[in-house]
């Protein structure tokens, strides 16, 4: 198969994909509309579009954590006040914007189905895990709250057990892309 006959094929695919999600954005417009014409006057509808871009990746993320627990942790020495727990809260309203998904090899074939995020989870990324051990000295509580998935507690001096206990690495990967809901409200 000579260049321009893999260009051609390449743009068929590229092509069929683009169909296909023509096709499911049609049907959801299509099953929209007709519930759209069966509520009332008074019911409020939203339509909600998210795009989260490839800036959302594992390593920024880390990075930011490490930047906001510097500044904890140098605000805390100035800090007057009672000292007894030392706990970093965090709101993490992006958790779509990344997925997780275990890495098992061919040997693990015993294992089953790999788990598979839709969303972050601090306590299954190791390298997340080992930044926050490396502040266990400070922290005591590492609170994660999120909009959908509820809260994550992390008890830092239990961070080696929890990196122990887990039997495979997480690959991380960006939610690249646009998410879009429509919501109806009766008021």
């Amino acid at each position: 198969m000579n260049n321009e006959e893999q260009q051609t094929k390449q743009e068929c695919r590229t092509l069929k994909k683009g169909a296909e999600h023509i096709k499911r954005q049609r049907m959801f417009e299509s099953r929209s509309n007709e519930i759209k014409e069966g509520l009332i006057d008074e019911d409020t509808f939203a339509r909600h579009r998210l795009t989260y871009s490839n800036n959302h990746l594992k390593e920024n993320l880390l990075k930011s954590c490490k930047k906001n627990i510097d500044t904890h942790i140098q605000n805390l020495k100035i800090y007057k006040g009672n000292k007894a727990h030392g706990i970093f809260l965090i709101e993490y309203n992006e958790e779509i914007a990344l997925s997780m998904a275990e890495v098992i090899s061919v040997s693990d074939v015993n294992h089953g189905e790999p788990q598979i995020f839709d969303h972050y989870v601090f306590s299954k990324d190791k390298d997340m895990l080992q930044l926050l051990n490396d502040y266990n000295e400070e922290i005591e509580f590492f609170i994660v709250s999120t909009k959908f998935n509820g809260t994550e507690v992390i008890k830092v001096r239990d961070i080696p057990n929890i990196i122990d206990s887990l039997p495979y690495e997480y690959i991380v990967a960006s939610n690249y892309g646009e998410v879009e809901t429509e919501a109806w409200v009766k008021e």
